[in-house]
């Protein structure tokens, strides 16, 4: 079997076959499995950390300047996303006021959500509403608002410990 190197697989992904990254995924997937599992700690996380990795170097495939090093510049983005998957704390909905109902009417914690999304600054209360409200996903909302997944996390993780305060300090005065 004739196997093509990393460059040449970057080059044929950066002229749009898609087949050529999916050779990529295939090639390093279990290196970068290893790696995630010795930074992230635990199967599930290392599964997450290599699916973001992944995407990570699809999306910015065009910034690799030394394609026969694919192998470790993937790596780097892998230790990266683990590290920074271990520092952020995982958001869910539970964090912050319930607004809707399962039927989709909303709830009497409107007014007081509303009030606390306003509390917040811009950049936050944008990717608060994006990802509660209307329910896009955090790589969704990178896409959407033109900055790093990392950052959006990061501005979720602080908007929900933001709201949480807020909401712990109006329920302390009343």
């Amino acid at each position: 079997m004739n196997e093509l190197s990393d460059a040449i697989l970057v080059a044929q992904t950066r002229a749009g076959e898609t087949r050529a990254f999916g050779e990529l995924v295939a090639r390093y997937e279990n290196t970068a499995r290893v790696v995630a599992l010795r930074y992230a700690g635990h199967h599930h996380s290392a599964e997450d950390t290599v699916q973001q990795a992944f995407l990570t170097a699809f999306q910015q495939l065009e910034t690799l300047r030394d394609p026969p090093r694919f192998g470790p510049w993937l790596m780097r983005i892998v230790q990266r996303e683990a590290q920074h998957q271990r520092s952020v704390p995982t958001t869910t909905e539970s964090d912050i006021p319930q607004l809707v109902r399962d039927d989709g009417e909303l709830t009497d914690d409107m007014e007081q959500a509303v009030q606390l999304l306003d509390q917040l600054p811009e950049h936050e209360r944008i990717v608060m509403t994006l990802h509660f409200l209307d329910g896009h996903s955090t790589p969704d909302i990178a896409r959407m608002i033109d900055k790093p997944l990392g950052t959006v996390t990061k501005q979720l993780s602080r908007a929900t410990q933001r709201i949480q305060a807020l909401a712990q300090r109006q329920e302390q005065e009343t």
